[in-house]
């Protein structure tokens, strides 16, 4: 890797942020071998010292620039991402006070973390690759969990970049195990097989998209925040976020909450992240669903935040449930059994003609997004569901009265099958697929796509046409193909419904790899991260 030129290190010492993008810009420009250390060590420094020392000494410690983000005064809920909008000029200002970093400071520590490794691991035992081989990151992953502190829960934050690990440590008690097709190809931590796989400057993007404001349960650093956004801002100009749609994502939610004058909005972030997710991952990523989804939640376009949190289930349906999919797992138990919960609650107060509830759509919404969870489950060797489900369920659908519900054309599908029964569903599918094909054909100039085909405002219900339509869904999993009959009853019968949706899945039926899905198809007390 590359180290600091004399024209980097007279840069030194860094004191705010125009100075660290400043850096960071250079730094990218000058080399095709990033020094990824240097840059870790650099804003592993600055993250630290504004959160970790926060956390213990208290507020009174904050800088001269902002003060941290309590976020009991914003917007609260969300489903993954940012929430409520900060609107104050400062946070286009680059010249936010940050931490002074040394030079000598930054290469002190690179030289110890250099030190550790060399000790302990000698390329040449591995053919003086001119790239990383497995066996070597292997090794070297080894070395690093083996001179880690014992002291630190694996779990606790701001533990992510090499001056943590200089200065602080944490523990795992884990070791890599080989990923073949048969660990990735229903495995929601390994994508499906379709990870984002990084080059150099992604990886830039990689540790910056990382940084963990977080100071306490209920607020976060504004300064790294700011810093965290602007470094975002100009990877993304420089065309290094495009096959990122997690970056892209943060950079909306930072958005979001800190608008940035002459940027993009947040809406288009989330919408671009989604299109990178099915332009270049197969449309196998969850989480640019569950952002746009919480985006539109916290603005109260409720039929779009099903809209698109039955989307995220749709993905989702793709794999098989597993004990170490607890962070998604949290995340569909939220939506499900808190934030639609809270919409019903919402929209059923002082109810008009002109409700979603009167919408049969968002009825449909609902059907596939429980549909995607229960095929989720299907051959998998945890459950999923409990009662918890089954009575979040019953309490959202009997919102919905037996007409709206009626006007659902539930068919019955075999997930496995490409002979599917209704002449409109092999239409359905065909305009799914049109679609995604177009938002995968134009980009701008850096590579990033454009996003202007995803139309986020809420629709103005006329109840005189809204029972014209009829909407059709697709149940593929054995659950919900069981309780079609129940969900379309004129009474509801919640202890059949219950005893359906939590019954143990009787279907082992394997389900398909990621090369064999048909095409299409990597939270507001505070801002939820994402790792």
């Amino acid at each position: 890797m590359a180290k600091l030129s004399s024209e980097e290190r007279a840069m030194f010492p860094l004191t705010d942020i125009k100075s660290v993008v400043k850096l960071f810009t250079t730094h990218l420009n000058k080399n095709k071998e990033p020094n990824l250390a240097i840059l870790s060590i650099i804003v592993g420094h600055i993250e630290n010292t504004l959160t970790c020392a926060r956390g213990t000494a208290g507020q009174e410690t904050s800088l001269t620039s902002s003060l941290p983000v309590d976020y009991d005064d914003c917007v609260t809920g969300g489903g993954g991402g940012g929430g409520g909008g900060l609107q104050t000029d400062r946070y286009s200002d680059l010249d936010c006070t940050l931490p002074v970093v040394e030079y000598e400071s930054v290469e002190a520590l690179y030289h110890r973390f250099l030190a550790i490794i060399k000790a302990h691991v000698d390329v040449t035992a591995f053919g003086t690759p001119k790239y990383a081989t497995r066996e070597l990151v292997k090794r070297i992953s080894d070395v690093v969990w083996c001179t880690l502190s014992s002291s630190y829960y694996k779990d606790r934050a701001h533990l992510q970049s090499i001056y943590s690990y200089m200065t602080g440590k944490g523990n795992e008690d884990k070791r890599g195990i080989p990923v073949t097709d048969e660990v990735y190809s229903k495995s929601w931590l390994y994508v499906n097989g379709q990870p984002v796989i990084c080059d150099r400057y992604m990886e830039v993007a990689t540790i910056v998209s990382n940084m963990n404001p977080g100071i306490s349960a209920t607020t976060d650093s504004e300064e790294v925040m700011l810093l965290q956004q602007a470094l975002l801002w100009s990877l993304y100009d420089a065309g290094h976020l495009a096959k990122y749609p997690m970056a892209i994502d943060n950079l909306g939610d930072l958005e979001e909450m800190m608008p940035t004058k002459g940027r993009q909005p947040a809406t288009k972030m989330y919408e671009e992240a989604i299109t990178s997710a099915v332009r270049y991952y197969d449309n196998q990523h969850v989480y640019p669903y569950t952002y746009l989804g919480g985006y539109c939640y916290r603005n109260k376009l409720y039929k779009q935040a099903l809209k698109y949190w039955a989307k995220a289930a749709s993905v989702i349906k793709n794999y098989n449930y597993s004990r170490d999919d607890e962070e998604i797992y949290k995340e569909f138990l939220e939506i499900a059994n808190e934030l639609i919960p809270h919409i019903m609650r919402v929209v059923s107060s002082g109810i008009s003609a002109r409700s979603i509830l009167k919408d049969p759509e968002c009825f449909a919404y609902l059907i596939e997004f429980y549909d995607g969870i229960c095929e989720w489950e299907e051959g998998s060797a945890t459950p999923v569901l409990h009662i918890g489900w089954a009575k979040a369920l019953f309490n959202t659908i009997s919102k919905f009265d037996a007409h709206v519900r009626s006007h659902v054309k539930m068919i019955c599908i075999d997930p496995d099958s490409a002979d599917l029964s209704d002449n409109g569903d092999l239409q359905g599918s065909a305009v799914e697929k049109a679609a995604a094909a177009e938002a995968r054909t134009s980009q701008d100039q850096n590579g990033n796509m454009a996003t202007d085909c995803i139309n986020l405002t809420e629709e103005d219900i006329d109840p005189s046409e809204v029972l014209h339509r009829w909407p059709l869904v697709k149940l593929a999993s054995a659950k919900m193909r069981g309780l079609r009959d129940l969900l379309l009853a004129d009474k509801l019968n919640s202890q059949a419904i219950s005893l359906q949706l939590t019954a143990q899945s009787q279907v082992t039926t394997k389900k398909r790899g990621g090369n064999e899905l048909e095409s299409p198809h990597p939270g507001r007390s505070k801002r939820t991260r994402r790792e």
